[in-house]
């Protein structure tokens, strides 16, 4: 093959690739990130490739090379490349479709887009899901993960009612940042802390994902699951497939009004074997003969005990219970289906969480007894989603501003 062969095939086996890359990534990180950022990262890597293809072929000086040979070898040197170019690029700025060690690199990330508006309401100029906060004003900061975030119209968000509660006489920061955990809420805490000094610090911790270990270490071995040019497409292709076609519409800035709210809340987010699969990973929770699981736990309180000796009286603890605790054919439907159902106990996060808490000290509110008891506990989450609807951020509200009351 000539050499001017073998760089237009060099040059076209890499493009493709390029653009395999930069399409998943565009598809993973275009709802964070302004979409002008893959251009320069696709010329980039273009030109890369142009001087990568003219080198390769000054460097084979035999009069020919087998096509399948030069496929192969320019595929996988390929492949090296992209691999570590994704092992830098998840370090420096991770998305949704990834994990990461650095926490505020994460929050960063999952933050919303200041200005973009969800049911009527602007994103605050820190990419919250509140209105801006006065410094004038003494506050309430509450952390938390998705649950803070537009599943419903701010107006019945439970802090925004909470808020309401205490007659505006105090300004209730909803810090609500997606997929976060105790190193997030460690790092927005601290950061919001030095700005605003709160009057109270509230947790508002998950059960449902918020028992988790440290996070995803260093990998020392490696087969192919665990390189990156293999699970970002698998990540974003899993999680499309598995979504119902709709949930594109549910929460899309200036699209829906309140009454919209209600209609696509009752087709659900997810569809109903998906769903059920993600509720039974995360009934593993309850697992009480689990020992990765204990270390994971005590991971978490020693996260809760940072947070008490930084804030003491200050530091509340708030448990949100997962839908499977609350809903009891959906509780009955995962217990079915598992081989070692004796070994689980639905309440278990809550048991181990209030009596850590107890032990320590630390101000905690469980949710659980008045979800459970409340006259509508089939109806408190949205349809397949796991976050709470309107009527279960009243009663969250209420429970909350009960609790908070005596101690201001």
């Amino acid at each position: 093959m000539k050499k001017s062969s073998q760089f237009v095939l060099n040059f076209a086996i890499g493009c493709i690739l390029i653009l395999i890359v930069t399409t998943t990534l565009s598809r993973g990180v275009g709802i964070r990130w302004d979409r002008s950022y893959f251009h320069w990262l696709f010329w980039g890597m273009t030109l890369i490739n142009t001087a990568l293809s003219y080198w390769l072929c000054q460097k084979w000086r035999f009069k020919e090379i087998s096509l399948p040979i030069l496929i192969i070898s320019n595929t996988l040197l390929f492949l090296i490349l992209a691999e570590g170019a994704l092992n830098l690029l998840v370090r420096i700025y991770p998305t949704p479709f990834w994990h990461e060690v650095n926490s505020a690199a994460r929050v960063k990330a999952n933050l919303m887009t200041p200005g973009e508006t969800y049911w009527k309401q602007k994103i605050n100029s820190l990419g919250f899901y509140d209105n801006e906060w006065k410094q004038q004003k003494d506050k309430i900061l509450v952390l938390s993960d998705s649950f803070g975030g537009p599943s419903v119209p701010h107006t019945y968000h439970f802090t925004t009612l909470l808020e309401k509660a205490f007659s505006n006489k105090l300004q209730v920061m909803n810090a609500g940042v997606n997929a976060a955990g105790m190193r997030e809420y460690w790092t927005v805490a601290n950061e919001l802390d030095r700005t605003f000094k709160p009057k109270l610090i509230v947790l508002a911790l998950f059960v449902g994902n918020d028992i988790d270990g440290p996070g995803m270490e260093e990998q020392l071995t490696y087969d192919f699951f665990n390189w990156w040019i293999f699970k970002i497409p698998h990540r974003v292709f899993k999680f499309g497939f598995k979504t119902s076609s709709h949930i594109k519409q549910l929460g899309r800035p200036g699209v829906l009004s309140h009454g919209d709210y209600f209609q696509y809340s009752n087709k659900g987010t997810y569809t109903k074997d998906h769903f059920l699969e993600m509720e039974s990973e995360r009934f593993q929770v309850c697992n009480t003969k689990d020992q990765v699981l204990e270390k994971e736990y005590s991971w978490v309180f020693s996260q809760l005990t940072l947070f008490k000796e930084k804030w003491g009286e200050k530091f509340v603890v708030m448990i949100i219970p997962d839908e499977f605790q609350v809903n009891k054919k959906l509780n009955s439907e995962i217990l079915k289906n598992l081989k070692n159902p004796e070994n689980y106990d639905s309440e278990l996060p809550q048991k181990k969480l209030a009596s850590f808490c107890q032990e320590n000290k630390i101000a905690c509110l469980d949710l659980l007894p008045s979800l459970k008891n409340s006259p509508f506990p089939k109806n408190l989450y949205l349809l397949r989603d796991s976050h709470w609807n309107v009527k279960a951020h009243e009663l969250a509200a209420k429970e909350l501003w009960n609790y908070l009351q005596p101690r201001l």
